[in-house]
């Protein structure tokens, strides 16, 4: 017979303008076992006590974690709105664990994750394991949205991959990116050849004890100053990128880059359909064993 066990909603993260974690606490004892990348049944209920909807979601906390189970949702549907709003306290019903997309510690020494998306739950159960218990394994993780603000868990992944040299994560951006404006960095910066380090600086012949100073043609009311940028100098510096990571959909190319050679690697693929078969495709292609290909869809 089916178990579902009683939880209670303790606190809501927000993780991007349309993704949220939610956080949930059992009403006894402490959170069930389960495997890093497994996944759970959730239960709503009217306020009669009868079954409102159920729906299945991956888990985003690690196995290490029994205070509470994390579930991370992106608002889209009617299931998921009612979610977000969700009040502190509110019962709900949870029955699992589900699933085989799971992290084999022994066995999957180095690893891949290839998602987009909201398609990152069960892979930040799989990266806090692994911190949780300190291990060793190589984890290579590249993450795709359209842009930076739909990144969920954007400055824990970043720390983490920043403080954990067998960790890292890589983002790239599919949507437009906007250039800065102009910025310190342009050519007639503190680095110009105007610069205080320049020969024109307060050692020069030109300082400002010279015939030629404040006055000067070269001061900053000069047409070589702040009207320079007026000009081509401008339109250079307006356009350096506001994102320096990877640009563009995870490809073939980009897992050449950071994944070659792909000898004795693990593949875990979460996303849509049509992504997950064409980068099945490619590793196949390129010598990847099925048994070294674990998918999850999602959408």
């Amino acid at each position: 017979m089916l178990e579902i066990f009683p939880y209670k909603l303790d606190t809501k993260v927000q993780l991007s303008p349309d993704k949220l974690g939610l956080n949930f606490i059992p009403e006894k004892g402490s959170v069930f076992n389960f495997k890093p990348g497994q996944w759970v049944f959730l239960y709503l209920y009217n306020t009669s006590g009868s079954l409102w909807g159920k729906r299945a979601f991956s888990v985003c906390s690690a196995p290490t974690n029994k205070v509470y189970i994390q579930l991370g949702i992106k608002v889209s549907g009617t299931f998921t709105r009612r979610m977000a709003k969700m009040k502190t306290g509110e019962r709900v019903g949870i029955s699992g664990p589900y699933g085989f997309f799971t992290f084999e510690e022994k066995k999957m020494r180095n690893t891949v994750f290839l998602t987009g998306g909201i398609g990152i739950t069960p892979f930040m159960s799989m990266i806090r394991y692994a911190k949780d218990k300190k291990l060793k394994n190589k984890l290579t993780f590249i993450y795709s949205n359209r842009d930076k603000n739909d990144i969920a868990f954007y400055k824990e992944l970043e720390l983490l991959s920043q403080q954990n040299k067998d960790c890292r994560v890589i983002f790239t951006l599919t949507g437009k990116i906007p250039a800065s404006p102009l910025s310190s960095r342009s050519p007639l910066s503190s680095r110009s050849p105007l610069s205080s380090r320049s020969p024109l600086s307060s050692r020069s012949p030109l300082s400002s004890r010279s015939p030629l100073s404040s006055r000067s043609p070269l001061s900053s009311r000069s047409p070589l100053s702040s009207r320079a940028s007026r000009g081509k100098t401008k339109k250079e510096v307006s356009s350096r990128p506001l994102w320096e990571g990877e640009k563009g959909r995870i490809n073939g190319t980009m897992l050449r880059k950071y994944c070659f050679p792909y000898k004795g690697k693990y593949f875990f693929l979460c996303g849509p359909l049509p992504f997950m078969e064409r980068m099945v495709q490619y590793l196949k292609n390129s010598g990847v064993s099925q048994e070294h290909i674990k998918i999850e869809r999602f959408g």
